[in-house]
């Protein structure tokens, strides 16, 4: 059994993805953590866009016009400033 469990776990993700995922599901998969970790980085945008543009003494309504966020989370970053 520790045999198996050695070779398990020497396992890497790459090593995973070739044994249990076709090519397309592979390609797939990386797209996903590909648009996962851009989404995160234009929200991230967006907060800094938000920020700078309190700091300008936007309005809360235009600033969410222009960053797509909510009243609430732009109301919210504006305690954080």
């Amino acid at each position: 059994m520790s045999m198996y469990r050695k070779k398990f776990t020497k396992l890497t993700t790459a090593d995973f993805a070739n044994v249990f995922l076709s090519f397309d599901d592979e390609e797939r998969v990386k797209e996903e953590i590909r648009s996962d970790g851009f989404d995160e980085g234009k929200a991230e945008e967006k907060t800094v866009i938000a920020k700078n543009l309190l700091k300008m003494n936007m309005s809360i309504k235009d600033i969410s016009k222009a960053t797509g966020l909510s009243n609430k989370e732009i109301h919210n970053l504006k305690m954080t400033i």
